[in-house]
């Protein structure tokens, strides 16, 4: 039986307009988290909430969020973003906004400052964790398997962020594998932690010749020809990403089916806590997106674990030595019928000897 995962990058709003603020940061779309937690409960998922340093910074994110986390209703996790997460030692630009562009002692500092603080909010060390944009190298997984962590969900196979200096996933593995220091992108059956990916595919089942023919598809001339959308649209190269905000659940069923039928272990879900309150994502400008996005997200749920007979999970739980935690029950649906000592960079360097 395959596992089911849903993850919620849980950070402040305003981040779509290629600006990366340090201070003024707000967090208004925490409001949406007891809705959306509701929804997952109705089918017995246990979200993982990856948190950034603006989400723990705040009271009334902690308030929401730490009785969920105390209660095993979920799981709280790390998400580092560069630009907000002390120590403050590099330029703020859309560059160094990979964290894996900023040197290992720095990457090491970032993660050690956002794991303690979460340790000290939330009474709970955390396990797992994503880079924010995605931005994760070998350095990362080094630093994250010294502070503890047990699984990295990074990773975002057949996508290629590199156009503004994030990580190329284009080759990276769809299913979990064991990841070293040297390469994330490359399988060590001795690693030192798990690589979970975020769930990206083809609506059918053959991934590499649906990626083959979506490459072929985007060189001259065919990308002059648009190919591209004339595959997508015979859905012999339509790439989805397991995501609520971005496809519909038509295309998030197909991608379910493709996983299965493929034999996959586990599927990971990820959405944006900005696209849960209305006005504060691009995703839901309004109250209409906003409620297309739960009916999207209901229904792909209540298809994951009603019909194709999923078992939700957190990341934690993807390590192989999951902890004893309550089983929460199914419910009917419609469906159904800046704060703490700042390490520099240097001091991390030597924590990290």
């Amino acid at each position: 039986m395959a596992n089911l995962v849903v993850t919620v990058d849980t950070e402040e709003e305003g981040l779509w307009g290629g600006r990366y603020p340090r201070t003024g940061l707000s967090v208004d779309n925490i409001e949406g988290i007891p809705r959306f937690q509701e929804i997952c409960e109705r089918y017995g998922v246990r979200p993982t909430y990856l948190v950034d340093a603006a989400i723990v910074e705040s009271d009334r994110a902690v308030e929401i969020l730490e009785p969920l986390a105390r209660e095993g209703r979920c799981e709280i996790g790390t998400h580092v973003h560069p630009w907000c997460n002390p120590p403050f030692e590099e330029p703020n630009n859309t560059y160094h906004s990979y964290l894996h562009n900023l040197s290992p002692e720095l990457q090491y500092a970032k993660i050690e400052w956002l794991t303690e603080r979460i340790a000290e909010r939330f009474g709970e060390r955390p396990r797992s964790f994503r880079a924010g944009r995605y931005g994760a190298s070998g350095a990362t997984v080094e630093a994250l398997a010294k502070h503890g962590y047990l699984v990295d969900s990074s990773v975002t196979p057949f996508q290629d962020h590199s156009r503004d200096g994030g990580p190329d996933f284009r080759s990276a593995s769809w299913t979990p594998y064991r990841v070293g220091r040297d390469d994330i992108l490359r399988p060590v059956s001795e690693g030192l932690l798990w690589e979970v990916p975020v769930s990206v595919g083809y609506t059918v089942a053959d991934f590499q010749a649906a990626d083959r023919r979506r490459n072929w598809a985007m060189k001259s001339p065919w990308r002059r020809l648009r190919a591209v959308g004339i595959l997508d649209r015979l859905g012999l190269a339509r790439r989805v990403k397991f995501c609520p905000e971005q496809a519909s659940a038509s295309d998030l069923r197909r991608l379910v089916d493709a996983y299965l039928a493929n034999g996959a272990p586990v599927m990971v879900m990820m959405l944006h806590s900005s696209s849960l309150t209305a006005g504060t994502s691009p995703y839901t400008p309004d109250e209409a997106g906003l409620e297309r996005l739960l009916t999207t997200l209901e229904s792909t749920l209540s298809y994951c674990t009603r019909e194709r007979k999923m078992s939700p999970a957190r990341l934690v739980d993807l390590d192989g030595t999951p902890p004893e935690i309550p089983t929460l029950p199914v419910v009917q649906s419609q469906f159904d019928s800046q704060h703490s000592t700042q390490p520099s960079s240097k001091q991390a360097q030597n924590r990290m000897k």
